[in-house]
């Protein structure tokens, strides 16, 4: 296995210009792969989200301890709206090639290499998939860096596309890393307080967020 040596200036999704960098090497990875004939597993976002809002549902008297019984239910709330959403329009999804994906867009999967270059690593979870589901996790992850989000998405151009797009809209509301970090703190509350900023201190801004894609669907239903 070859060793890059990392620079010592790191990827960050709070930078806008590593955000962009990120997901056009993102797309470059697609562009490859799709030709590539690799025994991966498919991809089934659907199964895996419910799977994590029934566990998270069975981690709610844990939860309570440190949230309100109202922002968990309004956080269920959405889980379960999104996925309604996205189940009634994620066939649109078949219509875009598969590839493999990498299937896990967290930044330090992004590594800066000494001589500046950027490159993926780190392939555990890669998967055939529609490139969307990639483009899906990167948004989820930029989207905190973003004042808003709901409209400065569609400004990077990858991500253009889908912003007519239901079942992209619909899974953008779903709130795939409160679900993910409660579930995972259940088992090792070592990174409590930070989840705790993501479901509380950020639950405004996630709500208005959420607000305007919901509002972008509805107009989309209306044409």
């Amino acid at each position: 296995m070859d060793y890059f040596p990392p620079s010592k200036k790191k990827f960050r999704y709070s930078n806008h210009k590593d955000r962009l960098e990120g997901i056009k090497l993102l797309e470059s990875f697609h562009d490859v792969s799709e030709h590539l004939s690799i025994n991966a597993p498919v991809f089934n976002q659907s199964k895996k989200w419910k799977e994590r809002l029934s566990l998270f549902k069975k981690n709610f008297s844990y939860v309570r301890q440190y949230v309100s019984e109202d922002i968990i239910k309004e956080w269920i709330r959405w889980g379960e709206w999104a996925l309604e959403g996205f189940d009634k329009n994620q066939s649109l999804w078949n219509k875009e090639k598969k590839v493999i994906i990498h299937g896990d867009c967290a930044h330090h999967n992004f590594l800066r290499r000494a001589d500046g270059t950027l490159t993926l690593i780190d392939f555990d979870l890669m998967a055939n998939a529609p490139r969307c589901i990639d483009y899906l996790q990167y948004a989820n992850r930029i989207s905190h860096h973003l004042e808003d989000a709901a409209t400065e998405l569609w400004e990077v151009p990858q991500l253009q596309r889908y912003q007519s797009d239901p079942a992209f809209l619909y899974a953008l509301t779903y709130p795939t890393d409160i679900f993910r970090e409660w579930n995972r703190l259940n088992k090792s509350s070592s990174q409590l307080h930070s989840v705790w900023k993501l479901s509380v201190e950020g639950f405004s801004e996630r709500m208005a967020m959420n607000e305007k894609l919901a509002k972008r669907i509805s107009s989309l239903n209306r044409n």
